[in-house]
């Protein structure tokens, strides 16, 4: 909905009329969960020992 609806001055040298109003409206506000991980926690070791016991060759190679 529009309220207080005022035509004012024209823009600079254009012969257009600028407006003013309060359009008022109804809004959703949706809760955002953002998930952060805590990586200064992680085990690093154990992800490097898991990423080394996997054939990359095999996992990358293309099949023609």
């Amino acid at each position: 909905m529009v309220e207080n609806l005022k035509v004012i001055d024209t823009f600079s040298t254009s012969d257009h009329q600028m407006i003013e109003c309060d359009v008022i409206a109804k809004t959703l506000v949706k809760d955002v969960v953002k998930v952060r991980y805590c990586y200064d926690c992680a085990d690093y070791e154990k992800i490097k020992t898991t990423l080394q016991e996997i054939s990359w060759r095999n996992c990358l190679r293309t099949k023609m």
